[in-house]
């Protein structure tokens, strides 16, 4: 699998022929360069495996002149464009300190007020950055976390006066996404979306340098003892979410977490307003999105 993909790469991103113009060789010289240089912990890895994603489908039709699926040699042209754009963009950002502890506590029920006493002795991060942004936004929103010897604990609650309950996939509106990677080398995470309403996704991913992400166990492909509690009001809603260790890769076997642990996590708000796509805010800066391992948070545990 790995043979054949570079093998792909190779071909379909050295050098230049068919007609190609001097712009169009310098584009697809500059991303196959990238591919193979950008070192596994720079910020831009993540846009870099894009590459091996769609970029070989839009370098074929680029190289070669054809229009394939409905996607035209322009279309392509301007795809690779953004890619290396988004490249590009990584090597100029500039990472801060994410290094955060969280307050062991005794484990507890949700209520989805905020009312269990455990919620006040929580680490509490306000504000909140757009991903890709480096400037933070006034929200009212408040990130919550603290973990227990079965469950790691979090919370959001936000101001947010047109609440949007997406169908039929919780992430289509409105929600929190919940991002939590035990080993960031080993690159298998959990994601867990939760809207307003309480609707649950979870699945278990795994990064990988051949592409963006893979899907390990789908949504509903296993029992999960996830929960999960909300309330919303006139403007503005909660989210709360109890993830039993065990579910978390590491954890498998029941084991708890010790004190001095490091996990690697990040919580994503969803906010959906009108036709436009949600737009994605987190409490420190994040470069790309949630499924970007490297910009994540470095917990530890207390």
């Amino acid at each position: 699998m790995k043979g054949s993909i570079l093998l792909l790469l190779a071909l379909l991103l050295a050098g230049c022929g068919g007609g190609l113009s001097l712009a169009d060789a310098t584009l697809l010289e500059e991303i196959r360069g990238y591919y193979f240089s950008v070192p596994e912990d720079h910020p831009a890895r993540y846009a870099a495996n894009h590459a091996a994603g769609f970029g070989p489908h839009s370098s074929r039709r680029l190289r070669y002149g054809f229009e394939a699926d409905g996607v035209s040699v322009d279309q392509a042209r301007q795809e690779l464009l953004k890619l290396r754009a988004d490249i590009r963009y990584g090597f100029a950002w500039q990472e801060v300190d994410k290094k955060i502890v969280i307050p062991k506590v005794h484990d507890f029920e949700l209520g989805g007020q905020l009312a269990a006493p455990q919620w006040s002795k929580a680490l509490r991060l306000t504000g909140g950055y757009a991903v890709n942004t480096r400037e933070p936004v006034v929200s009212g929103m408040e990130w919550f976390f603290c973990y227990g010897e079965r469950n790691f604990y979090f919370a959001l609650k936000t101001v947010d006066p047109e609440i949007v309950i997406g169908t039929p996939l919780p992430h289509a509106g409105d929600a929190v996404e919940l991002f939590l990677c035990p080993t960031r080398k080993r690159k298998v995470y959990r994601e867990i979306i939760v809207n307003p309403a309480g609707t649950l996704y979870n699945a278990l991913q795994a990064g990988n340098r051949y592409g963006r992400f893979i899907t390990l166990v789908p949504d509903g492909g296993e029992p999960s003892a996830i929960r999960v509690a909300t309330s919303r009001w006139e403007d503005g809603y909660l989210i709360e979410i109890a993830v039993p260790w065990r579910e978390l890769p590491e954890y498998g076997r029941g084991n708890s977490p010790q004190p001095g642990e490091v996990i690697h996590l990040m919580p994503v708000r969803l906010e959906k307003a009108g036709e436009a796509p949600p737009v994605h805010y987190t409490p420190l800066a994040l470069l790309y999105g949630g499924h970007n391992l490297q910009g994540y948070l470095e917990a530890h545990l207390e």
